[in-house]
């Protein structure tokens, strides 16, 4: 069993970070995903502020979802991925999971441990993903933030 660190909205909802990026040799990342890996609706998306290789998006928890996390040094990456078991007033008990989880959670964790001074989040559900591409051609939209499973 491990413990991860979590915080709580003002209204008390449970939450984890979205986080992490790369340098030049080194980079980490978590990754928030449901029971089954896929991607869960962030609270919040920084956008200002320092954002390289921080936190990027504020992911609500429960027990039961899984948090995927990568590390990298040069070309070796290891990936941990654990289920949440319990989750107490600032901390989560987690423990290994070796269930089968969704594909896309593991290679959003290895995109985001290599991504270069990674600004954005890599593996969220946000409703407002279809206002932005039902946006005309002319104005300039950025790429969605995840793939679907």
């Amino acid at each position: 069993m491990k413990v991860m660190d979590i915080e709580r909205t003002k209204s008390g909802i449970p939450t984890m970070w979205e986080k992490g990026g790369a340098y030049t040799n080194i980079g980490s990342a978590q990754i928030i995903g449901d029971h089954n890996g896929y991607p869960k609706v962030a609270v919040h998306v920084r956008t200002r502020g320092n954002l390289c290789c921080d936190e990027h998006a504020v992911i609500p928890v429960c027990s039961g979802d899984v948090v995927i996390t990568a590390d990298r040094h040069r070309d070796r990456i290891a990936i941990s991925v654990y289920r949440i078991v319990n989750i107490g007033n600032s901390q989560a008990v987690v423990e290994p999971c070796t269930d089968h989880i969704c594909y896309q959670a593991i290679q959003a964790a290895i995109a985001k441990a290599t991504d270069y001074h990674c600004r954005r989040p890599h593996y969220i559900k946000n409703s407002y993903h279809k206002e932005v591409i039902e946006h005309p051609e002319d104005e300039e939209v950025e790429e969605p933030y995840y793939e679907d499973c």
